[in-house]
């Protein structure tokens, strides 16, 4: 017989989130359209799940990591960018 793989938990593929999150977090930023505020939101948002994927990785409930570091940097970049942005816009009004 062959073997049943175990369905998959409600929390699995948390990385996979932050990834799509960092993902939609860049596009929000370079949109000018849509602006800082909103492209916060996501941003924030896939570095905390790229934190809680990284440590359920470490305790081996989540099979891979790479989503979740690129969600987690692509995040915290775009939270980077745009506190520069305002750092340099204030200062310089």
């Amino acid at each position: 017989m062959h073997a049943v793989p175990d369905a998959p938990t409600a929390r699995e593929g948390v990385g996979r989130y932050a990834l799509a999150l960092g993902i939609v977090a860049v596009l929000c930023l370079v949109v000018p359209m849509i602006g800082d505020v909103l492209a916060a939101l996501p941003a924030l948002a896939a570095v905390i799940l790229g934190i809680i994927a990284l440590h359920r990785y470490e305790a081996r409930r989540d099979a891979r990591v790479w989503p979740a570091i690129i969600g987690a940097a692509l995040g915290a970049i775009v939270l980077f960018v745009i506190v520069t942005m305002f750092v340099v816009t204030t200062l310089f009004r």
